[in-house]
C-alpha cells in the first residue's frame, strides 16, 4: 500500500543480527529513520536478563526525606514505587511512577497503517501504561523514564523509540516542562522477541541496578 501523500514514517526494529522494518502505508507525514531513510520511530527489541551481580545504589541528590523503594523490590501493578535517577549528566530526578496496566494489542489493530513484514510479525506488541510523578527540584521535562518491559522469558524489553507522535500510545517521554509537583500519564510501546508475552514493567535506569518490577498480583 502506499501512504495518500507520499512515503509515511518507518519503523525500524532491531533484533541480534535481523532488522524487520513497518512501512507506513496510509496518513501522516514522513521522517528521517536511523539509518538515514524515510522514517519515523525506531525499537530496539533485543531482549536482556537482568544481572545477577546488581546493587542496589541510587544516585545522592534526592529531596531530603524522601524514602526511596528498595532496588530489587517487586511491585503489584496499580501500586507506587519512589525512585531516583540521572536522567542527564549533573541532573538527579526523583519521580514516583505507578504502572497501572499492561495492554497487549496486536500489529493489525494498532499499526492500521503500517506494512508489517514477516519478521516482525514474530514480535508481539505492548503497550504499558503509567502516571509519573515529579518528587524532586529538577525539570524533567523531556526526559524518558527508564522504564522497560520483563517478558515471561525473564528478560529485559527496550522501549520502542518514536520521532514523531504515534497515537495509539502516546506520549512516552515526560512533557516539557515537567516541574516539581507535575503528575502526567505515560504510554511506552514494546516490540516482545518471538510472540513473546509481557509480564511486567521494570525501572532500570542502569546496567548495575537491581530492577523494580510490576507484576500483577495474581
Amino acid at each position: 500500500m502506499t501512504r495518500r501523500g507520499g512515503t509515511g514514517p518507518t519503523l525500524v526494529v532491531s533484533a541480534l543480527l535481523a532488522v524487520a522494518v513497518l512501512s507506513g502505508c496510509s496518513g501522516g507525514s514522513g521522517g528521517s529513520d536511523a539509518s538515514g531513510g524515510s522514517g519515523g520511530p525506531s525499537a530496539s527489541a533485543a531482549g536482556r536478563t537482568p544481572s545477577t551481580s546488581a546493587t542496589t545504589a541510587y544516585p545522592s541528590g534526592a529531596p531530603t526525606g524522601t524514602v526511596l523503594t528498595e532496588p530489587g523490590t517487586t511491585v503489584a501493578l496499580g501500586s507506587d514505587a519512589t525512585v531516583s535517577w540521572e536522567p542527564r549528566q549533573g541532573q538527579v530526578g526523583t519521580v514516583r511512577i505507578k504502572v497501572d496496566r499492561i495492554e497487549r494489542t496486536t500489529f493489525v489493530k494498532s499499526f492500521r497503517d503500517w506494512r508489517v513484514d514477516a519478521t516482525t510479525k514474530t514480535y508481539a506488541p505492548y503497550f504499558v501504561h503509567a502516571h509519573v510523578t515529579n518528587l524532586g527540584t529538577s525539570d524533567l521535562g523531556g526526559a524518558a523514564v527508564p522504564l522497560y518491559g520483563e517478558s515471561a522469558a525473564n528478560a529485559l524489553v527496550e522501549p520502542a523509540v518514536f520521532k514523531e507522535t504515534f497515537k495509539p500510545c502516546h506520549p512516552s517521554v515526560l512533557p516539557k516542562p515537567f516541574p516539581a509537583g507535575r503528575s502526567v500519564p505515560v504510554c511506552v510501546v514494546y516490540l516482545v522477541p518471538g510472540r513473546g508475552q509481557l509480564v511486567g514493567a521494570a525501572f532500570r535506569p542502569t546496567q548495575d541496578f537491581a530492577p523494580i518490577v510490576w507484576k500483577s498480583a495474581s
